[in-house]
């Protein structure tokens, strides 16, 4: 029987989740940074790494939704949408103007819906 060269590659989203924390880990514990006051001054070292769970969960019930509610327009709006959230997100941690994340994704989905030319209109019972 001849192995399959592809078998290297079927990983599950947790274990290239592991690889890239423990990657992410060996960088800030060899890095200078981890090793001394954080880069505010605060005189604290560094204690934790976070990573976005944006690029974790699955979009497609997202995606699937706006496209029953846009037909033909829906992938559109959601791409638009996430790359605005997190440009939005980027923006607004660079200038230290903080936004929560619900405010951030509603701006982002407003600039993505009229940049789409659609109109949203709020939920039923939401007045």
């Amino acid at each position: 029987m001849t192995a399959d060269p592809n078998d290297r590659f079927d990983l599950s989203r947790r274990t290239v989740i592991g690889m890239a924390a423990a990657a992410g880990m060996g960088v800030v514990m060899s890095s200078p940074a981890s090793a001394g006051p954080s880069p505010g001054g605060s005189g604290h070292p560094i204690r934790a790494v976070a990573f976005d769970a944006f690029t974790v969960f699955d979009r497609q019930p997202v995606d699937d939704a706006a496209e029953d509610v846009f037909p033909a327009a829906g992938a559109a709006l959601t791409n638009a949408w996430s790359v605005r959230q997190l440009e939005y997100t980027w923006l607004r941690t660079l200038t230290r103007i903080y936004a929560d994340f619900w405010t951030v994704t509603q701006d982002a989905l407003d600039f993505a819906a009229q940049k789409a030319g659609l109109e949203l209109t709020p939920p039923a019972g939401s007045d």
